[in-house]
């Protein structure tokens, strides 16, 4: 009898020790499922910062209209300018990426009122380049009817990328198949 409840013990002690091991393998493939998870919304995250940055921003002065209505009117109306602006965007040749920043004003009725280098590309050309571009694109269209102010200030982002032509070969490579 003894025996048979020593033998009782040992199997559900053993069984305690599978169902252990069992959980400590369910615990690690959970924290590798998460950190997979965590990486990916990481990743995720980074790629539409970097997608929004290049999308004018809007700066008003103060107003009752709250950011979302703003946000939501002005959607198409960036859409636009920023597809004329970016049309006229001519930079001159380069061997680096450069980038330009503008902040400028339109009025109500899509008059460009003022502009100004934010940020330069550290060119004078580049810089001219977009200042032109922005010049070209004017006059832009009028301000949606629902805003209240009578101008807007916009933030404009203008990227001049240079691909090596190492890298470039390999992706033209990549694609066709060689």
């Amino acid at each position: 009898m003894e025996k048979l409840e020593n033998e009782q013990k040992d199997n559900v002690q053993n069984s305690f020790e599978k169902k252990s091991g069992l959980n400590e393998w369910i615990m690690i493939v959970l924290c590798v499922i998460l950190l997979s998870a965590a990486a990916y919304i990481s990743f995720n995250i980074d790629t539409l910062y970097k997608n929004f940055r290049n999308f004018p921003k809007i700066y008003q002065s103060k107003t009752r209209q709250t950011s979302e209505d703003i946000q939501d009117e002005f959607a198409p109306y960036m859409k636009n300018l920023q597809h004329k602006i970016k049309q006229n965007w001519n930079p001159p040749k380069s061997t680096t990426s450069n980038s330009v920043e503008l902040l400028f004003h339109i009025a109500k009725d899509g008059r460009l009122l003022s502009y100004k280098i934010l940020k330069s590309s550290g060119s004078e050309e580049t810089d001219q380049a977009a200042i032109d571009a922005l010049k070209q694109s004017a006059p832009f269209e009028e301000l949606p009817k629902s805003y209240k102010n009578n101008s807007i200030t916009v933030q404009f982002h203008f990227d001049y990328n240079v691909f090596q032509n190492d890298k470039l070969k390999g992706t033209q490579s990549k694609r066709s198949g060689k």
